[in-house]
């Protein structure tokens, strides 16, 4: 299996290239990863967002050729526009463009969907809506899908929150023309067994680790998932508890897998400590 670590350019606004690309260096891995911010909110409109990100990658592209590296998009998480014909096309064909200029400055592009507070339907069509306008872009592109549950800001799981429903989402658009992945962040899977079948955390880890056989089983069509790691200790290493998780939980079943990326979701860290976790989650899932 390839590990693919993903370096967060959370400060987006301030991003320097030459500082970026010694970063992405000292991964020191055949392929890695940017994963950029697409979210909706007040403070940047999407537009404003799509342009810095071409200029940065643009940039990147001119220093560093030799890098291999895919961009993960991480579209908005929180409220997603999907009930919205017309602001869900809007976004839609904004995440198509800036996805069709990354593809011509020869990235590979991931794009994180969240499923929202919405009906499963609504997610579904613009699920279909999406990969149908990336097509064309063949195996550059893939979709990643991302069960949310348990977040600080979030007070009930959103309509995807565990494995089995992503399963079934996969069953019923197995046929669509672009690449599908799994989001897997064993925190929020534990917390929305928990929620939904008032479990211990043993009894849903229990749980958990069936789902992940089932799961990683169905998407071998696709060989790729993408992996969160995250945790609310700013500036620390990986806390023994989670670094726990990765090994028993997570590692026997990513032998289904071909390609993981491996991504740290700890805001307000330092260049330093993301890099470092990379380094140190990596050598916990592959030796």
């Amino acid at each position: 299996m390839q590990v693919v670590p993903v370096l967060p350019l959370w400060n987006w606004r301030t991003a320097r290239v030459p500082v970026l690309t010694t970063q992405l260096r000292r991964l020191r891995a055949r392929s890695c990863g940017i994963f950029y911010p697409l979210s909706l909110d007040r403070a940047a409109d999407v537009d404003t967002r799509a342009k810095v990100c071409t200029q940065i990658m643009t940039e990147l592209r001119n220093v560093a050729r030799d890098l291999d590296v895919t961009v993960v998009l991480h579209t908005e998480y929180m409220n997603p526009p999907w009930t919205s014909s017309e602001q869900c096309s809007k976004y839609i064909n904004r995440i198509k463009a800036l996805t069709e200029e990354l593809c011509k400055l020869e990235y590979r592009v991931c794009i994180e969907l969240h499923p929202g507070f919405v009906p499963l339907s609504a997610f579904k069509k613009a699920l279909i809506e999406l990969a149908n306008q990336v097509q064309s872009l063949g195996d550059k592109v893939a979709i990643a899908i991302e069960p949310r549950t348990g977040a600080p800001t979030m007070r009930r799981p959103q309509v995807i929150s565990t494995l089995t429903d992503l399963a079934l989402l996969l069953k019923t658009v197995d046929t669509i023309p672009t690449k599908v992945i799994p989001v897997l962040d064993i925190s929020q899977l534990v917390t929305a067994l928990q929620i939904r079948y008032n479990l211990s955390e043993g009894e849903a880890i229990d749980l958990l680790k069936y789902e992940l056989e089932t799961l990683s089983e169905l998407c071998q069509r696709s060989g790729v998932a993408e992996v969160h790691i995250h945790w609310h200790w700013r500036n620390r290493p990986i806390p023994p508890q989670i670094a726990t998780k990765l090994v028993d939980v997570l590692k026997p079943y990513l032998k289904n897998f071909t390609t993981m990326y491996l991504v740290p979701e700890i805001l307000g860290a330092t260049a330093d400590l993301l890099v470092t976790t990379l380094q140190r989650a990596t050598t916990l899932l592959t030796k």
